[in-house]
């Protein structure tokens, strides 16, 4: 049997302009959900492979400025075609999906892989494209945080559609101020959903305050603890 302490493998993607320093800001109420300083959890984390292409925004840019540059997983686009309709465009996913892989396979496995907002989205192409490939996806779960909405483009062609399901548990953290929220919780469709939770806050398109939401920190952890540790026994 899996020991209950056994050290979890978090892999942490960040968000759109943003780098590690701001995830690893960001995160510190996982980190200490999951018992980093005790031992109990390892994160990691992973850059996206585009130096942004513009400017961040004027919070990141006040607290970690010196922290630069910054970076992307892709650059959104929207093609207006002749008959009237649009095409949401992902421009450079497919570099940074294979990128991300690459990290995955050469520094896993995880445990965990946690997204925000556009890490988010890489990380549900992370899970469908292993789901296509057949083969076990190197971690266990993933924990979305503001993700922007259910991914528009990047859908492997062997799974037919994003309404099948991917069948990877996911804790789902979404914030109801956020202006994203209506997008955001469509990617609660993108998972089977007996494997999928749903963690709602009253801020916005940010991690949750720790010390106002300490006991859905605490349940995300505990959730994906177990799940972590039935899938190891």
């Amino acid at each position: 049997m899996a020991s209950r302490n056994r050290k979890l493998r978090v892999l942490c993607l960040h968000g759109f302009r943003t780098n590690t320093a701001v995830m690893f800001h960001q995160v510190r109420g996982f980190r200490l959900a999951f018992g980093e300083s005790e031992g109990l959890a390892e994160f990691s984390y992973l850059e996206g492979p585009f130096v942004a292409t513009g400017p961040t925004e004027d919070a990141i840019q006040e607290k970690f400025g010196s922290t630069a540059p910054f970076y992307e997983w892709f650059v959104v686009q929207t093609e207006h075609k002749s008959n009237g309709t649009e095409r949401t465009r992902y421009v450079g996913w497919e570099h940074s999906l294979t990128y991300a892989m690459k990290y995955v396979d050469s520094h896993g496995p995880f445990d965990i892989v946690l997204g925000f907002s556009q890490g988010g989205m890489i990380a549900t192409l992370l899970t469908a494209h292993y789901q296509a490939s057949g083969k076990p996806a190197p971690f266990k779960a993933v924990v979305l945080v503001g993700v922007v909405s259910d991914p528009h483009e990047g859908l492997p062609t062997e799974l037919g559609s994003w309404q099948e399901g991917l069948k990877m548990p996911a804790m789902v953290v979404l914030g109801e101020t956020d202006p994203f929220f209506e997008t955001g919780k469509n990617i609660l469709r993108v998972y089977e959903k007996p494997s999928r939770r749903f963690f709602l806050h009253s801020e916005g398109h940010k991690f949750p305050s720790y010390s106002r939401y300490t006991a859905l920190y605490d349940e995300v952890a505990h959730t994906v603890r177990r799940i972590c540790q039935t899938q190891t026994e």
